[in-house]
């Protein structure tokens, strides 16, 4: 049966039921009550040698079951409102509630489908428009809405012989941190894109293996399909997501999850027990100016501790991303530039729910963020500008930081709370959120500031000056130079036997093909220097935020 022919029957069908009905609202509701049935039906029109007797049989059926169900029903209102009476008992028909399913199974699948394809349904089906009239409403060749009805049908049809079930991602949905490697563009994004969304989370944890029509992602997560699409819009914008000729969505951005983020951790732990003291002992060598000049002197010995470990977790992420960039000459040097301004390659770690606790080797950073005079003092010239505060800041199992006060005041920025610290050691330093003094009690609990012997707040972090921070410079790049040959030969082993596999579509997925090799082994050798007292100064695990701000004294 050819679309106009459907249409020609359809046409006839409710004019029939004009006449057979009681008003023309039964009438319409009895149409499409008839329509959907055989949508939801096994045999199609074109099978049927007398289509037009078989629709009045549906028809017929649809109208007596309504009857049934008006004198199930406890009390029957007349159409004059003069009486109602009440009845005893009800009658059992099983037809009534197979109808009633079909219809269910129906508007349950025409919500799974793609916007393309729904709303030429929706008006042909639900709004008894012709194709003529959807075709000048949405301003397409009649064709085309014959084209998307029968793709729409034949999909209605199949979700409803295979009866897709939800997966259990419906009703035990997972989580996604997102981090970064760049920075971030105007709008914040791509973080401002994925967090406090669960649907965002879950739409590019489901569209990672492979690309899936949106009916897919709408079965898998039991969500209809235009709560789904406006979230899709929105992460393909921010380049998280792509969509393919066809209309598939895929997720670009790499995922991956505690099984696989970490490389093998007990070699790497081992590698890290191996090496912490000889580590140590280069670092402490190379820094042993620099700790005798006075402001390291006037330090308290947390904050000695959190600077030597510092030091030693950027010189290991250092020598870690040099030995990757010549082991893969093809890496790329920098990530890509996005539309708003961001330069950056993401990555989602899964999660199966926040309540998890954090992976003893998940780390955030080390994030930087840099201030310029200018953005505290309007109207400096070009001349007069200048870097007012450089805030390093990782969060780790040594100590939680961005990530945590990001996650209680997610309108912050970092930039106002690393001026909101220099403003202890510069007071014409100062934040231009006021907002940000609401954190002063969580910088306290998380051991970024103390209180004194006065109870008066002061930082709890380590804090140069841009004159006191030229040694520290130049002992960390010494650092760098001496540890990278010692360790090279076996963190290249590591690095060959960890391989990830990642789909295609995934942005720079050569970039990701060792992703996770080597993750472990700064922090395992920071842990080893902390368990093996290597320090004279004692660093508690979970007290010591390895943040580190540099920032323009005072004249």
């Amino acid at each position: 049966m050819t679309e106009m022919e459907l249409e020609n029957e359809y046409a006839a069908l409710l004019a029939y039921a004009y006449r057979v009905c009681a008003d023309e609202r039964e009438a319409e509701e009895l149409v499409s009550d008839t329509m959907l049935s055989v949508l939801a039906g096994k045999t199609t029109l074109a099978e049927i040698e007398n289509p037009a007797g078989y629709l009045r049989r549906i028809f017929h059926r649809r109208k007596n079951d309504r009857l049934r169900e008006k004198y199930r029903s406890s009390a029957v209102y007349y159409p004059d409102g003069a009486s109602v009476e009440q009845l005893s008992g009800t009658v059992s028909d099983s037809a009534a509630r197979t109808a009633e399913w079909e219809e269910a199974a129906v508007r349950r699948e025409l919500g799974r489908l793609a916007a393309l394809h729904r709303e030429v349904m929706i008006r042909f089906y639900m709004h008894r428009e012709s194709v003529s009239q959807i075709a000048e409403a949405l301003h397409i060749p009649p064709g085309t809405v014959k084209y998307r009805l029968s793709a729409g049908r034949s999909q209605v049809r199949d979700g409803i012989t295979h009866m897709e079930t939800y997966s259990e991602i419906s009703y035990a949905p997972k989580t996604l941190s997102v981090g970064i490697w760049g920075w971030t563009g105007e709008n914040g994004t791509p973080f401002e894109d994925v967090h406090s969304s669960l649907l965002a989370e879950n739409i590019l944890i489901c569209a990672y293996e492979k690309p899936l029509p949106i009916r897919s992602l709408s079965s898998m997560m039991g969500v209809p399909a235009p709560y789904l699409e406006s979230e899709i819009e929105k992460l393909i914008r921010a380049e998280l997501m792509g969509r393919t000729p066809q209309g598939l969505v895929y997720t670009r951005m790499y995922l991956t999850s505690p099984d696989r983020e970490y490389g093998d951790i007990p070699a790497e732990e081992a590698l890290a027990k191996k090496y912490a003291g000889q580590l140590y002992e280069i670092l402490e060598t190379e820094c042993s100016h620099a700790m005798k000049t006075e402001p390291f002197l006037r330090f308290s010995d947390k904050q000695k501790a959190t600077l030597l470990l510092h030091l030693m977790n950027s010189a290991l992420i250092a020598v870690r991303y040099r030995l990757l960039s010549r082991w893969e000459p093809n890496r790329i040097a920098e990530p890509p530039l996005r539309p708003d301004g961001g330069k950056w390659l993401a990555t989602g770690h899964i999660r199966q729910h926040d309540s998890l606790p954090r992976h003893i080797y998940e780390i955030s950073g080390p994030a930087q963020s840099t201030v310029k005079m200018s953005q505290i003092i309007p109207g400096l010239s070009a001349e007069q500008d200048s870097n007012a505060v450089i805030m390093f800041d990782t969060d780790s199992v040594l100590g939680a930081s961005h990530r945590e006060y990001r996650k209680r005041y997610p309108h912050l920025r970092m930039r106002q709370t690393a001026m909101l610290l220099a403003s202890f050691v510069n007071p014409d330093i100062r934040p231009t959120d006021g907002r940000v003094y609401e954190i002063l009690p969580d910088l306290e609990e998380l051991h970024l500031l103390r209180r004194d012997e006065n109870g008066q707040l002061q930082p709890d972090i380590p804090m140069l000056s841009w004159e006191e921070t030229p040694l520290w410079n130049e002992a960390e790049l010494t650092v760098r130079k001496k540890i990278e040959p010692l360790l090279e030969q076996e963190l290249y082993a590591l690095y060959k036997a960890w391989v990830n596999p990642i789909p295609a579509h995934v942005d720079e997925a050569e970039y990701f093909r060792h992703a996770g090799a080597l993750s472990a082994f700064p922090t395992a050798v920071l842990l080893e220097i902390v368990r093996q007292n290597r320090m004279p100064w004692k660093a508690v695990i979970g007290e010591t935020p390895l943040v580190y701000i540099g920032y323009k004294a005072k004249k």
